[in-house]
């Protein structure tokens, strides 16, 4: 599916990891190598809120923080 342009608003948890997986990013989050493009923090399992596409092709994260949140809906 990767390559597929798809829309999505939003998913369940569990299918959010499907979506890492789908995206060839499971090794790299399981392993802690994925983090928050606001505040740099690790993201994993317990504060993932938010993937995205950045201008640059590749996926960004973003944590529960409601800061993080807000400051990068301020951005879009």
């Amino acid at each position: 599916m990767v390559g597929d342009n798809v829309r999505v608003d939003a998913l369940f948890t569990e299918d959010m990891l499907i979506l890492i997986k789908q995206l060839g990013l499971r090794e790299a989050f399981e392993r802690g190598e994925c983090h928050c493009h606001i505040c740099n923090d690790v993201v994993n399992h317990t504060n993932l809120k938010l993937i995205f596409p950045t201008e640059d092709h590749t996926v960004g994260f973003i944590c529960n923080k409601p800061q993080c949140f807000v400051e990068f809906a301020l951005q879009e």
